[in-house]
């Protein structure tokens, strides 16, 4: 039940972000819409930070990076398939920075914005990594 003011006018204003997260033009919006236009996926970022119960941002900080992770290993492929060395080069580089980036933000025991993956999980990353060196 909804106590004060402040309550009130939270619940309102996550109520509008919902509202404006939802439909455009009376069409129904899809996760796809959100995350690829900046001004809803800022107000999309804006809508799970006022969510109780946690930072519910982190998921969504998560799927950025990899998305931007799968384009970058998509890159490294076609530079790798199209035999330009300098690029692929760099590009092996790169995704090998952003996994690890994302490992250590997300994913390992001392994460900084951890998504609670389990020991199991940390341990087949470690097995990958070293398996693909």
């Amino acid at each position: 039940m909804l106590s004060n003011n402040f309550e009130i006018k939270e619940f309102f204003k996550i109520s509008n972000q919902l509202d404006v997260l939802t439909q455009e033009n009376g069409q129904a919006l899809t996760i796809h819409d959100i995350l690829d236009g900046e001004t809803l996926l800022s107000l999309f970022a804006e809508f799970l930070e006022s969510l109780p119960g946690g930072n519910h941002k982190i998921v969504l900080d998560f799927w950025i990076r990899a998305i931007n992770y799968k384009k970058t290993t998509q890159d490294f492929l076609l530079a790798f398939k199209s035999s330009d060395l300098s690029r692929e080069n760099s590009g092996l580089f790169q995704t090998q920075a952003e996994a690890r980036e994302i490992f250590h933000l997300f994913i390992a025991d001392d994460a900084s914005l951890p998504l609670g993956f389990d020991s199991e999980m940390r341990l087949i990353y470690t097995f990958l990594v070293i398996c693909f060196k």
